[in-house]
């Protein structure tokens, strides 16, 4: 099937409409030709007919008694006196035309009754091309627009949720980026200190005594030692102070620490 570009879908409905006003115009025109040329075949085949022969069943009548007002006047004779019958002639002659005009009408309408209905019949050969376009062609092709403008209606409908889908796709590519970004960004932002909410209440989550009165007192505790990877060494076991007297080691078997005071005192006793 070729491909077929279209402009518009409104155009596509304008010509169907204009097609189905053509066809109800068409349709309205020749079924009023068809009806008047059937009226005149029926009233030159009926009543012309019947009306002529009426006429000249009455002009013969007409006819007869001018002949017969003729004779009379012919055969009348008072005291030898021969009186004239020149309007009874004349009453005769018109009588007689009429009757022959009847006649001759009678005769011209069987004559064009027969021409007449050739000429519909001629006529219907000629017209019945475009009657079957306006009765057959027309409703198959606004059947034919009926199914196109369906078929691009589907077609558009399709169209306008795949753009709408792919523009939510989109937007929503365009947010997650712009979310990584943000992210990476408060990523790289070192948090102030003393910014915590534990802070701000004077207390963190799992702060020990130690740590408070360094935070107090403005000392800063130690680093803990790292390891070669950059990471914490977690602490050991811890070591046992050795006592004021013995000096010797604890149970875990390691060197003994010695103690600062146990020494004082011992210095002190010496002295």
């Amino acid at each position: 099937m070729d491909a077929v570009k279209v402009q518009s879908v409104d155009s596509l409905r304008v010509l169907r409409a204009a097609l189905c006003k053509f066809a109800d115009a068409a349709k309205a025109v020749l079924s009023e030709v068809d009806g008047e040329l059937q009226r005149a075949v029926n009233w030159l085949q009926t009543e012309a007919d019947s009306h002529w022969q009426g006429q000249i069943r009455s002009r013969q009548a007409g006819v007869v008694k001018a002949k017969d007002a003729l004779r009379a006047k012919k055969l009348f004779h008072a005291d030898g006196f021969r009186p004239s019958v020149v309007d009874e002639e004349k009453a005769v002659r018109l009588a007689i035309a009429r009757l022959q005009e009847a006649e001759a009408k009678l005769v011209a309408v069987h004559k064009y009754a027969v021409v007449l209905q050739k000429e519909v019949m001629q006529y219907k050969g000629q017209v019945q091309r475009f009657t079957n376009m306006v009765m057959i062609d027309i409703p198959i092709a606004v059947g034919k627009l009926d199914a196109l403008l369906r078929n691009l209606e589907t077609y558009l409908g399709l169209k306008a949720d795949e753009v709408e889908a792919e523009e939510g796709l989109r937007v929503q590519g365009s947010g997650f980026s712009e979310g990584t970004t943000e992210e990476g960004r408060g990523s790289m932002v070192r948090p102030e200190a003393g910014g915590g909410e534990g802070e701000k209440g004077g207390r963190g989550d799992g702060e020990t005594e130690g740590q408070r009165e360094n935070r107090t007192s403005g000392v800063t505790p130690p680093s803990p030692p790292l390891s070669k990877g950059g990471e914490p060494v977690p602490p050991g076991p811890p070591l046992e102070r050795g006592g004021g007297e013995s000096g010797s080691s604890g149970s875990s078997g390691g060197p003994a620490i010695p103690n600062p005071q146990s020494e004082i005192r011992n210095s002190e006793g010496g002295g």
